[in-house]
């Protein structure tokens, strides 16, 4: 069986005060603010951190799709041109390699 964390804060409540005690003189957990599901409401300094950090999240997501898009488009344009070098290299008939003449030494007379 699962127990709610409903269920674990009103067993707390009960350890901490007497059994004694009836149970309507405990504090309940809905006199403390909590409800199932319940979140914590954030103040303003961690609104504004949270809000910047979506800002910078946003900015740096543009970034790296724009780069990436760059980098395809830059990619395809080098494959590209290696092919059509790679092509024209085809084409050109390769030379014969010539020997080179090595000129006699002069002898003085």
């Amino acid at each position: 069986m699962i127990r709610s964390r409903s269920d674990t804060i009103q067993d707390t409540i009960d350890l901490l005060f007497s059994k004694g005690s009836g149970r309507n003189l405990q504090p309940s957990i809905e006199g403390l603010g909590a409800k199932p599901g319940f979140k914590p409401t954030s103040n303003r300094f961690e609104a504004r951190a949270d809000e910047t950090t979506r800002m910078v999240r946003e900015i740096t997501n543009t970034a790296t799709e724009q780069r990436q898009a760059k980098t395809a488009i830059l990619r395809a344009a080098r494959l590209q041109k290696e092919a059509e070098a790679r092509a024209a290299a085809v084409l050109v008939p390769i030379k014969k390699a010539t020997r080179s003449r090595k000129t006699a030494p002069v002898t003085p007379s």
